[in-house]
């Protein structure tokens, strides 16, 4: 199995906007881009169930992606939170964690209507989800 990709996610941009002790500066921590060890631990050791469950995972979040785009610029909060939450567990199944954690900050700030939060969020998920979708492909092409 490929060695996952890293991505540095700062907890700002993604969630509690935690500091460091004794600093004003967010901690950094590496998380994996994609880690597929959780996918299986749920599917177990099946090379043909994890090809299936990436292979559906790329189709659904291309999809959610363009219908949150699409639900974000036509100021539907409703759907953004119901997309991302939908997104963030399908996110979380497939070892997507800094995905799904962004997709969790997403549908809490949709839920609470807070537009300016959503927008510095949505920054960051669109190019976030393209290399999630990335490694996913690399993966299956690899596997």
């Amino acid at each position: 199995m490929p060695a996952p990709d890293q991505v540095r996610i700062t907890p700002v941009s993604i969630g509690a906007g935690a500091t460091s002790p004794g600093s004003r500066e967010p901690r950094v921590r590496s998380v994996p881009l994609i880690d597929l060890t959780i996918l299986e631990e749920i599917i177990g050791p099946d090379p043909t169930g994890l090809r299936s469950f990436l292979t559906e995972f790329l189709h659904v979040s291309r999809g959610l992606k363009l219908e949150l785009r699409a639900a974000y610029v036509a100021g539907d909060a409703r759907a953004v939170q119901r997309i991302t939450h939908n997104l963030k567990v399908d996110c979380r199944a497939v070892g997507a964690l800094a995905l799904g954690e962004l997709c969790a900050r997403l549908e809490r700030d949709a839920k609470s209507e807070d537009w300016t939060a959503m927008a510095e969020s949505i920054a960051v998920f669109e190019p976030l989800v393209t290399k999630v979708g990335e490694a996913v492909s690399r993966f299956l092409s690899e596997a």
